[in-house]
């Protein structure tokens, strides 16, 4: 399990975010998508500010396997 730190605005995209995992973990965000940690909520799109997505200040995300049908 690899643990990312890094701040972003809440101005930047989910899709940012996600170019970020994975180009630092190495993964493909085809498979997986961005979810926040309480309440559990997967941020399926990329165009979505953090802010418009709900994602507020100071909060984690997690890596997860992405719903079936997104």
């Amino acid at each position: 399990m690899t643990r990312l730190i890094r701040r972003f605005r809440d101005t930047d995209t989910v899709g940012a975010v996600a170019a970020f995992v994975s180009s630092a973990a190495g993964v493909n965000m085809n498979q997986l998508c961005l979810a926040t940690t309480y309440p559990k909520r997967q941020l399926t799109d990329a165009t979505a500010t953090l802010a418009a997505a709900g994602v507020k200040d100071m909060e984690a995300l997690s890596v997860e396997p992405r719903a079936a049908g997104l």
